[in-house]
């Protein structure tokens, strides 16, 4: 909400990994028309400031300047991530049971689980 009162105000604006607002501005037009000070030229002064990888300032197209910060997270705290979702997806007793259910193949022993040498704690 702080693009689109932003852009109809024309009063500087800040957001922080915000989600874009530009396909929904021009529907907010009514609705934002009374915080809207007479005489005032909706000029955008608004700077848009996120992370790479955020994925809620991802969403739509912003209005305004954006500045992307480089995330602190490397490649590999990015696999440890998938790895510790996938490691806890597989230990879901429901997980377990659907394919007990299906018929899968059953192998012996641990030779095909994936191994895990450590885990990163993101903060």
């Amino acid at each position: 909400m702080a693009q689109a009162i932003g852009a109809m105000t024309g009063l500087p604006t800040t957001t922080f990994n915000a989600p874009g607002i530009g396909r929904l501005l021009p529907n907010l037009f009514d609705e934002l028309a009374p915080v809207i000070p007479d005489g005032a030229t909706p000029v955008p002064n608004i700077f848009n400031i996120r992370l790479y990888g955020d994925q809620v300032s991802g969403v739509d197209f912003h209005v305004g300047e954006i500045t992307t910060y480089d995330s602190p997270f490397a490649f590999e705290d990015v696999i440890n991530v998938f790895a510790l979702a996938l490691a806890l997806q597989s230990h879901k007793l429901e997980t377990l049971i659907s394919k007990i259910e299906a018929g899968s193949s059953i192998e012996q022993g641990l030779s095909s689980s994936p191994q895990f040498s450590g885990l990163v704690y993101l903060v």
